[in-house]
This record gives C-alpha cells, structure tokens and sequence, in this order.
C-alpha cells in the first residue's frame, strides 16, 4: 500500500505531472486577471510547485502563457469538431475563452517570439484539416487563407469585441442579434472564393498628421505635444515598454504635465489610437472600400491596440467616438438600403474589422505557424483578402465607395 503510494506521489512529482500542474494554473489565474498581474510566484503557489520550475520547464513567464495558449487553442478546436466534418467551424460569436486578454498580451509584447516558444501546432494542424476538406495540399494558399482568416476573425473578435461593441452604442446594437448573425457570416470563409485573386497593390502608408493647434502654446498645445511624443515612442517600442518619462521627454514638457492632462499612460495611448483614426479619415486613406481588406499592409500602431485590449485599461467614452467604425456603419447602411441599427449591418460591420484587427495584431505569429507547411505565403495574403469579401453582402463591396466628410 505504503509502496503503491509512493508510485503515485511519484507519477503526481514528474516531469509530465509537473508540467500539467503549471499549465492548470496558470489557465485559472489568467481567466480571472490580465497577463500583466499575474507573477511567476502566484502561479508557482496554485501548482503547489517551487517557482523555478516555470524556468525549468518554460524558460519563462511568458513561455508558460505561451504554452497556455497552444494547450487551450488545441482543446477549443477540437471541441468544435462536428461529426462527419474535419474543420471545426469557423467562429462561435456568442462564446468567448478565458484566455482572450492573454491572446492580446502575446501580440502586444512580443513574448510569442521568445524560447522555448515554436510554430503553432494548431495552426498547421488547422490546415491539415481544411486540406482533407477539400482535397487539395495543407500549403496550397486557398487552404492556407482559410486557416488565416479564421485565426484572425476569431483572435479580432475575442480580443477586442468590448471596443467593438463600445463603438457600435450610438447606433442601440443587439448584441445576441449580432454574435449571431456574425456566426452565420464566418461560414462563408469555408465557400469557394467568389471574387478574383489579384496581385497585391501598392498600398501606401497612411501619412502621419500632425494635431492641428492654433496656438504653439497652452493646454491644447502641451496635448498634441504629448500625442505626437506617445505615438513616435509607440512605433517602436511596445506600450509596456514605454514610461510616463519617456514621454515626457520626448515632447519636451514637464513630467507632470502627463499627468495633469492625462488621466494615465493608457488614457493617452488611446488618445493617440483616435488621433490617428481621425487623421485617417481626414486624410482620405479610409476611403476605399471597407473590403478587400489590405492584407500586405499593418495596422498603425497595432501593438498599441493589442496592449489595450489586454490591460482593459481603454478609455470607453473615448472609443465609442470611434470615427473609424461610425463610418464603416454609415456606409454599409448606405449600400444595403438598410438602417444603421439593422443587426446585419452591425454583423458586416464587425465581421469585417475584426478579421482586419486580428490579422493586423496576429499576422506574426499565424504566419509563423504556417511557415512549417512551406507554402507562398505572398500568394496566401492575396487569397485572404479575397476571402474577407464574403464576409459582406454583395451591395457592399461592388458600388462605389460613398464620399464625403468623416463624422
């Protein structure tokens, strides 16, 4: 007995055990707080293991949130498996896993591209699949789009569906209305691609506009000081990164003028996420049509908006201003004939900025899963912006764009 015991306490104390101990843990701490409160000691303490061990068998804190992702990526897929079919489907719009501000924290710093993290097996393991489906290889670039595309719409949605829904208020959305038509819209990336693969166009970058001020001096001088400072920092470095100082610095003011005409870092951070979606539309860059989106080009500041969603720390009001999807909402009313509170113009609407922001924050690292099956990755971001015109209706993407002043 006493032996049978020590055989078990031994199973329980190995490499495997251990190791699934500290993935349990670290899953039940991050579905209750953000990446950035969670230490190494806390997880250490819910696994009822010495800290090192995260070192010892992840490398890092972030190996291990890293490792949380993968495991909980490989059991939701496979969870959505229906009998007879091998590709799970694409999107459940009304459910969300508790690891969604982790998918964030691991775009917004970077911590994917550190060891011992390696290619998503999931991601090519969802390439397989759809390669059965259809009778074609796992590298060719249709089947490698519709793996990406169905990442990216689902990484959009999970990671930054509180923004969206924030932005869409001034037009009284029905959420249940919208997750659901959303649902129904993500099959279409399992059809055939109607529209015409083109060659990539040279999309040029949007250009940077300076706040406008009509004094050199004062509060609203010392803002857009503050603004310009924050986004130049942000093009290079990650939001954790940068300092209240560094700011401070680079804008040439006072450290705590920061303070006094921002709230926080965050609140000016996302100053700067509409500053550059106001300077957008201004500019005209927002123009073209809301599909095919531009899968050859980032978007602005997209560790920036990774890292927003991850913290939670955003400022509401400011993003339910959001010009950018005011706009996107008003012309697709405009091109279907329907109201701006009609559901399925809702569900057009998010559908099509959620995959755009999720293969703008996720491109990195499904890229990096798909680079295992050796395919033309060039040709698959081409597919991939064909593929984002079936998430609309016709209407939407075969009249001309609408002109006139952004709102």
């Amino acid at each position: 007995m006493i032996a049978g015991a020590h055989r078990h306490e031994a199973r329980d104390r190995g490499p495997d055990a251990v190791r699934a101990r500290l993935l349990r843990a670290a899953t039940e701490l991050l579905s209750q707080r953000t990446p950035f409160d969670v230490t190494v000691r806390q997880i250490a303490e819910r696994a009822g293991v010495n800290h090192g061990q995260i070192h010892h068998y992840f490398g890092s804190k972030d190996g291990l949130i890293a490792a949380t992702i993968a495991d909980g990526a490989a059991r939701y897929h496979q969870d959505r498996m229906h009998d007879g079919q091998h590709f799970p489907l694409p999107l459940d719009a009304a459910n969300r896993p508790a690891g969604w501000r982790t998918l964030a924290y691991l775009a917004s710093t970077g911590a994917w591209r550190q060891p011992p993290f390696e290619p998503s097996p999931v991601v090519g393991w969802l390439a397989h699949r759809r390669a059965d489906d259809i009778g074609r290889p796992a590298n060719d670039p249709e089947v490698m789009a519709v793996t990406a595309a169905t990442t990216a719409l689902q990484r959009g949605w999970w990671i930054f569906r509180d923004m969206i829904l924030y932005a869409l208020a001034p037009f009284d959305p029905d959420v249940d209305a919208i997750c659901e038509d959303l649902s129904t819209r993500s099959m279409r990336l399992l059809d055939p691609i109607r529209s015409e693969v083109d060659e990539p166009a040279d999309v040029p970058e949007a250009p940077t506009v300076e706040p406008a001020l009509k004094h050199d001096r004062g509060p609203e001088a010392v803002r857009a000081k503050l603004i310009s400072a924050t986004t130049a920092l942000l093009r290079d470095a990650t939001p954790s990164a940068i300092t209240l100082k560094d700011i401070a610095t680079e804008a040439g003011v006072n450290h705590g003028q920061v303070h006094h005409y921002c709230a926080s870092k965050e609140h000016l951070i996302a100053s700067c996420i509409q500053h550059r979606a106001a300077a957008l539309l201004e500019s005209g860059a927002a123009e073209a049509n809301i599909v095919p989106i531009h899968a050859e080009r980032r978007l602005p500041l997209w560790r920036t908006l990774a890292h927003l969603a991850a913290t939670e720390e955003w400022d509401h009001e400011a993003y339910t201003r959001s010009p950018m999807v005011a706009r996107m909402v008003e012309t697709v009313a405009e091109r279907t004939g329907r109201a701006t509170t009609d559901p399925t113009v809702h569900g057009q609407v998010v559908a099509v900025h959620a995959l755009d922001l999720g293969w703008g924050i996720y491109r990195n690292i499904i890229e990096y899963g798909l680079e295992p099956l050796g395919g033309d990755l060039v040709a698959m971001r081409r597919y991939l912006a064909a593929l984002s015109t079936q998430l609309v209706d016709p209407d939407v993407h075969t009249l001309q764009p609408t002109q006139g002043s952004p709102s």
